[in-house]
Parts: C-alpha cells; sequence; structure tokens
C-alpha cells in the first residue's frame, strides 16, 4: 500500500518517497512504413493502453503516472498537465477507424521488442499486446538480451518498445535533446524523430536568458510532441525509501553521490 507499517512506525523507522530523474514511455519506429506515417493509429495504441494497471502490475503502484514528456524536479513538469492520452478503448477504437483500419482490418502484426529475457520483461510484452488486442491491433512480442536490444535501438531496427531514460542533470534540455533530429540512430533518439520545429526550439534554449523564456520553450515543445505522438508516456520511477528515524540529514538524490559526509547519528 505504500505506507509505513505499524511495526515499523513502533521501531521509529521512516519512509522517504523520493522522486527519480528515470522515466518511461512507449516509443514508435517514426521511419516505419505505417506506424510513422499515421499520427491517427499511433494515438488510438496511446488511448488503448491502461498505464494505471501496467504501474500497478509492474511497480508495485509505487511508480507515478506520467502526464508530461519532463519529469518532476526538471522545468516544464507541472503536475497539472492534462494526460493527453489517458485509458479510454471506444476512443481508441474510434481513432483507429479513422487511421483507416476499423477494428484492426488491413493491419499489419507489429514487433514489440522487450528489454531483456526476465520473467518480468515477457509479462510486460505480454500486457501490451493484451491490451492492443482489445482494438484489434495485433503484435509479437520479441525477447532480446538488453545489449541485444540496444543494438536494435541503434540500427533502428525497433518498430514498438519501452523507452526510458535516466537524465544526465535535470535539465530540459536533456529531454529535448532525445527528439531532435541529428539524434536519430545511432544516436538517443531512436524514434528517429524529426521535426524542424522542435530543432529550432532546441537551438533557441541554448540562447535563452530567464527561466520564462525556457518555460515557453519547453511548453511549446511538449505540444509538438503531444500533436507528433512518437512517445506515449508511461510512469516516473520512485524510490521508497527507509531509514531509522537515528539517522537524520539523509536527503535521496539522483545526481548526489557523496552525501554520506551529511549524514549524522544520533
Amino acid at each position: 500500500t505504500g505506507v509505513l507499517s505499524e511495526e515499523f512506525k513502533k521501531e521509529k523507522i521512516r519512509l522517504q518517497v523520493a522522486p527519480t530523474l528515470t522515466y518511461w514511455w512507449l516509443a514508435f519506429n517514426m521511419n516505419h512504413e505505417v506506424l510513422g506515417e499515421n499520427v491517427l493509429l499511433r494515438k488510438a495504441i496511446g488511448h488503448a493502453i491502461n498505464i494505471d494497471e501496467y504501474i500497478k502490475s509492474f511497480t508495485n503502484n509505487i511508480a507515478l503516472k506520467a502526464n508530461s514528456i519532463y519529469p518532476p524536479g526538471v522545468l516544464g513538469y507541472s503536475p497539472a498537465n492534462e494526460l493527453p492520452y489517458a485509458y479510454n478503448v471506444e476512443k481508441a477504437k474510434e481513432l483507429l477507424a479513422k487511421a483507416g483500419y476499423p477494428n484492426g482490418k488491413g493491419l499489419q502484426t507489429f514487433k514489440y521488442d522487450v528489454r531483456g529475457s526476465s520473467t518480468v520483461s515477457r509479462q510486460m510484452g505480454e500486457f501490451i499486446k493484451k491490451e492492443l488486442n482489445k482494438i484489434g491491433v495485433n503484435v509479437k512480442v520479441n525477447i532480446n538480451t538488453f545489449p541485444g536490444f540496444l543494438n536494435k535501438a541503434r540500427t533502428s531496427q525497433l518498430e514498438i518498445w519501452q523507452g526510458g531514460w535516466a537524465m544526465d542533470y535535470p535539465d530540459p534540455e536533456n529531454v529535448i535533446q532525445l527528439l531532435i533530429s541529428r539524434n536519430r540512430p545511432p544516436g538517443p533518439n531512436a524514434t528517429s524523430y524529426s521535426n524542424p520545429k522542435v530543432d529550432a526550439l532546441y537551438e533557441k534554449l541554448f540562447l535563452a536568458e530567464d527561466r520564462l523564456e525556457v518555460l515557453g520553450i519547453t511548453k511549446k515543445v511538449e505540444k509538438l510532441i503531444e500533436a507528433d505522438a512518437p512517445w506515449i508516456m508511461q510512469y516516473y520511477s520512485r524510490n521508497y525509501i527507509l531509514h531509522h528515524g537515528y539517522l537524520k540529514n539523509f536527503r535521496q538524490s539522483d545526481l548526489i553521490n557523496n552525501n554520506f559526509k551529511y549524514l549524522k547519528l544520533e
């Protein structure tokens, strides 16, 4: 349930819920002759997947549902953002029909590549397959070693997959660089997404002189990504950390690893 047990409370054990700079999304190969050319198809897939159930099944409800391409703690994120692709099977079917494939008729079987060969990786793939089957979209789940998965990403062999990123530093630039044209494979833009407007806004980031200007750029980029749908956001990872009450000055950070010098035992 994500709360301390009574036994732990009696022992004065503390719970710290800490956001991380790691986050996940469903990704599409924008060079694919069908997926990349049909934004309504991508949006139909986005509405077909129950992210709440995915989070419950694979993170024990620890993860936070994503509502932005920016994770918490990064300029551009807001908890008030509206989810662009809320779970709605009827909406997904409607979009699929508008895309030219009513109930999936005439649509090929897509490859869904998972990031490893563990049981959980297989289950994640089967979950996505089951969700998409509800609207008539068929996928074949491909099992990979993680190095094999990365090689497919670098050589643009993926069709649909779970993308993810652990940020190098908490700046929106580190997000947007995953979506610019010059970073297409073998670079970090594994989707091969390309939009000259996003590229131009990315360059403007380096000339932006104040916080409001940067925030305006991040919002414009987000609207373009929502409209083009190379990503369907899934969730932000969070850490649930227990420590004894006599440990003072502890605060989790994804970026600061030398925090031992601040700790104090009482």
